[in-house]
């Protein structure tokens, strides 16, 4: 296994310049210095349109990381105009066509679709392949890049074949070797904790249910009590006075005797 590290550097601009890039690089004396660039023309897998400020709430909440192809769609705003909103969705995955990608959004009435297509000679993915020959230098460029803002540009920076590294796994699946943006599992895992999340719901609306039902129950019996013990006393008192009345007649039977 070779010692070499390869540091994979996120957030070029798409229109870089080789130049531009070693000058970045050069004062940590790389073994190489990839940059990946379209040969051609090449539709890629995301596009922009807009759709009515009315309708915008509507189309984010129900097709954002909704499935496409066993892929999970993003979409969101990126610009926000006086009667509508741009919208620039992506992860439809490979070999989707226009006509696919407007039919996914066909009952929002979208405008301006536009298919993003990466140039011949733009970067592919904005990313730059560095090669040094020890961690140190690996974790230095990591060090003064990661997560950084040079110019325009926000960074992030991955470290290949390093065991530190590797030790932080994808949050997904728990697995090395990939980020969670690229987990092969994402979709079906999500899946899976929507599942358990609307069980967990379901179970705790049937235990709350039951126990509305108890108290319920309990409120209906102490009411029920109450209302025997209201009889009882208004029988009671009704005996008295019947007890009293006859003693008043008695003594006035007595009176008239006399």
């Amino acid at each position: 296994m070779s010692d070499n590290i390869v540091v994979k550097v996120f957030g070029f601009h798409r229109t870089v310049k080789d130049e531009e890039v070693n000058q970045v690089f050069a004062k940590y004396s790389p073994l190489s210095v990839e940059i990946p660039r379209y040969n051609e023309d090449t539709p890629l897998s995301c596009c922009t349109f807009e759709v009515s400020n009315k309708n915008v709430n509507a189309l984010i909440s129900t097709k954002n990381g909704s499935a496409f192809n066993e892929y999970k769609l993003k979409a969101c705003v990126c610009e926000k105009l006086q009667w509508t909103s741009k919208i620039r969705a992506s992860h439809f995955g490979p070999n989707v066509s226009d006509e696919e990608m407007q039919n996914c959004f066909k009952e929002f009435d979208i405008t301006n679709f536009e298919r993003i297509v990466g140039k011949k000679g733009e970067t592919k993915g904005n990313i730059v392949i560095v090669t040094v020959d020890d961690i140190e230098t690996a974790k230095l460029i990591k060090k003064n890049m990661n997560k950084k803002k040079i110019g325009n540009d926000s960074f992030k920076v991955h470290i290949d074949n390093y065991e530190i590294e590797k030790k932080t796994k994808c949050f997904i699946c728990g697995l090395e070797g990939h980020l969670e943006g690229d987990c092969p599992k994402r979709l079906e895992i999500e899946k899976s904790m929507d599942k358990k999340v609307q069980q967990s719901m379901k179970n705790t609306e049937k235990k709350s249910g039951g126990n509305i039902r108890n108290k319920d129950t309990k409120e209906i019996k102490k009411n029920s009590k109450n209302t025997k013990n209201v009889k009882k006393q208004s029988k009671e008192k009704s005996g008295n006075t019947s007890s009293d009345d006859s003693s008043s007649n008695s003594n006035e039977s007595s009176s008239d005797t006399k």
